[in-house]
């Protein structure tokens, strides 16, 4: 009980820091996550809202090794208001701890990676969250540009069917890689590291 109240207490503050502003799209991505989130045909969207693609978007950049960075200074944008910041909080901040946790080439030692995750983010190190955050960024707009690759320009598809062929394409190739890029070891490892911790 006393460590569940410890986790809840650290996360709830991470949050409030790291997403206490509306979270804005820019340039070609604002585009690109637009068409994702708009209807195909009949009412059938990839995405419903823009918040998806911010929680889909960076594990499918790192699980393609896919960064890139934002263009602050474009006209175009579109967001992700602070009300559906705070409801999907927690799945956020998973995700960023997830990819701290297994992005080796971000940091290579598991201990490293591991007290970046849970013990040095949003600690007083403005620094070290702002990096967390680049990182972050780097890979939803990664992870956009292959999402719309992959589902949108792929095949150039033009029918309902199409876009369905396209995703079950792109899902196939998620599964594969991951089972490849995240091995059983990695997941026992970390497992160890946590309990560790918590004795």
């Amino acid at each position: 009980m006393l460590s569940t109240t410890i986790t809840t207490h650290v996360f709830k503050r991470t949050m409030k820091n790291m997403f206490e502003k509306e979270y804005a799209f820019y340039g070609e991505f604002a585009e690109k996550v637009n068409q994702l989130t708009s209807s195909i045909f009949n009412n059938v969207k990839i995405f419903n809202r823009n918040v998806d693609v911010l929680l889909i978007a960076p594990l499918v950049g790192f699980l393609f090794n896919s960064k890139a960075e934002m263009d602050t200074k474009r006209d175009v944008a579109t967001k992700v208001f602070v009300d559906m910041l705070n409801k999907e909080e927690e799945r956020l901040l998973f995700v960023i701890r997830l990819i701290l946790l297994l992005d080796k080439d971000y940091e290579p030692s598991l201990e490293k990676r591991f007290d970046l995750a849970f013990r040095y983010l949003n600690v007083g190190d403005q620094e070290k969250d702002n990096e967390c955050m680049k990182l972050f960024n780097q890979y939803v707009c990664g992870g956009i540009n292959v999402l719309y690759e992959r589902i949108i320009e792929e095949n150039k598809a033009s029918s309902a069917p199409e876009y369905l062929e396209n995703v079950r394409s792109f899902l196939d190739d998620v599964q594969q890689r991951f089972n490849e890029g995240i091995s059983a070891d990695d997941i026992i490892r970390l497992h160890e590291q946590t309990t560790k911790r918590r004795n």
